[in-house]
């Protein structure tokens, strides 16, 4: 990365210098740990995040893109036991210069995309890159694709041994009951 300036809260964060910055991207690549993203009290990131970008000034933007990931630690949806996987996120952000004009967020027309802003001399990336990683969190979690879950009758984890239980309604396998809701991702 570049400079490593640190912020009112003795946090480390890594920003970009513009004027270094040319029509050919230019790589960075650092790791920002959870807290300077404001991500510590998310209970899934427990490791930092690896971010990979590159970034050029085109007129009177920055376009940085690349990929953040991280290693983050989830509760199966259907077993509710922890595990850990590593999430990416794709970057793709498009800075203006300088201070976003007072106007009303119910007035941004649809042929205007949302921008994000910095002022001279560096870009800081961290809200965009804590954003990112927010949406970029799976809305179901499940440990592995064929996790039998928790037996609706004595609650038992069913990756662990068979209860005995029969359950009706489900496709005739114990701990299947539980579907992904409608419109969420199963991971």
């Amino acid at each position: 990365g570049q400079g490593v300036p640190r912020g009112e809260t003795g946090k480390i964060m890594e920003r970009i210098d513009v004027r270094r910055l040319g029509r050919e991207p230019m790589a960075f690549r650092w790791e920002e740990p959870a807290a300077t993203l404001g991500l510590e009290t998310e209970p899934a990131f427990r490791h930092a995040i690896s971010v990979e970008v590159t970034a050029r000034k085109i007129g009177a933007q920055v376009l940085v893109n690349g990929v953040a990931s991280s290693l983050i630690r989830l509760e199966c949806g259907r077993c509710l036991e922890a595990f850990e996987r590593t999430v990416r996120a794709d970057v793709a952000i498009a800075y203006r210069e300088g201070t976003p004009p007072n106007r009303r967020v119910d007035v941004i027309g649809d042929d205007e995309p949302e921008a994000s802003w910095y002022e001279p001399p560096f870009i800081d990336p961290g809200e965009d890159l804590r954003q990112i990683m927010l949406v970029a969190m799976p809305d179901y979690p499940v440990c592995r694709a064929d996790c039998r879950g928790l037996c609706p009758q004595c609650g038992a984890n069913l990756n662990l041994a068979p209860c005995g239980h029969k359950v009706e309604g489900t496709d005739g396998q114990p701990g299947r009951g539980v579907k992904v809701p409608e419109g969420e991702k199963e991971t």
